[in-house]
Order: structure tokens, then C-alpha cells, then sequence
């Protein structure tokens, strides 16, 4: 006949439930730590997206402020018209100053070519090292 004693059944549920609990907290330590390290990368994308953001944002000044000069002569070119229109000014003031806004608007246009063909070299370069990479791998 086997006789069981109630404190002991107690105690032997109480392993069992403590087993079953440990063996849920390592499954859960395990996916925190998967939710972790997927967290980090995206954080990391996050911070290219933001460094990317950082340069168009620079760019854009700089040729905002490239632009302003180009405005400035153009509008001083105006007015110089009209004010040679309205004061019978000379005219080779006013050819003199429509020349310096036709060069700094060939200026600006040349300088949008070069940067525009200097950003397809640094593409081209990124292309090729890509190749590269692609080629070692296989």
C-alpha cells in the first residue's frame, strides 16, 4: 500500500510549479534579448536616416545661399534698368551690369553641371566597390 504524505505532495508541486517558472523566464530573457538586438538596428537605420537628413539639409543651404548672389544681381539689374530707363543713365552701366548678372548666372548653371557630374562619379565609385564586394562574397 503506498501512503501519501500531503506535505510532501505540496512540496513536490511547489518544484514542479517553480521548474515550469524558470524554464518560462528563460524563454522570456530569450525574447527580450532577440527584441533587443532588433530594437539596435533599427536605431542604427534610424541614425544613417538622420545623417542623410543632416547633408541634404546643408546642401540645400549652400545653394540657397549660392542663389541669393544670382537674385541680387539679376534684381540690381533691374533696377538699374529702370533706373536708366527713368534718369537716361549711360549705357555702358547698364550693359556692364547685365553682363555681370549673365556670368553670375553661367556661373551658377556651371557649377550645378560640375556637382551634378562630380555626384554621378562618387555614384559610379559606389557602384564599382559594390561589384567588388559582390564579387569576393561569391
Amino acid at each position: 500500500m503506498i501512503t501519501v504524505n500531503v506535505q510532501q505532495l505540496l512540496i513536490y508541486l511547489v518544484l514542479a510549479a517553480l521548474f515550469v517558472f524558470i524554464i518560462y523566464l528563460i524563454m522570456l530573457v530569450r525574447k527580450l534579448l532577440v527584441t533587443l538586438s532588433e530594437t539596435n538596428v533599427a536605431l542604427k537605420d534610424a541614425d544613417k536616416v538622420l545623417k542623410d537628413a543632416t547633408v541634404v539639409s546643408g546642401i540645400a543651404a549652400d545653394k540657397a545661399t549660392e542663389l541669393d548672389g544670382v537674385v541680387t544681381d539679376v534684381a540690381s539689374v533691374v533696377s538699374s534698368i529702370a533706373a536708366d530707363a527713368n534718369n537716361n543713365q549711360g549705357l555702358i552701366k547698364t550693359v556692364t551690369n547685365m553682363s555681370k548678372a549673365a556670368a553670375s548666372t553661367f556661373s551658377y548653371i556651371k557649377e550645378q553641371k560640375q556637382e551634378k557630374e562630380e555626384k554621378e562619379f562618387k555614384e559610379y565609385k559606389k557602384a564599382q566597390k559594390k561589384e567588388k564586394k559582390a564579387e569576393k562574397k561569391a
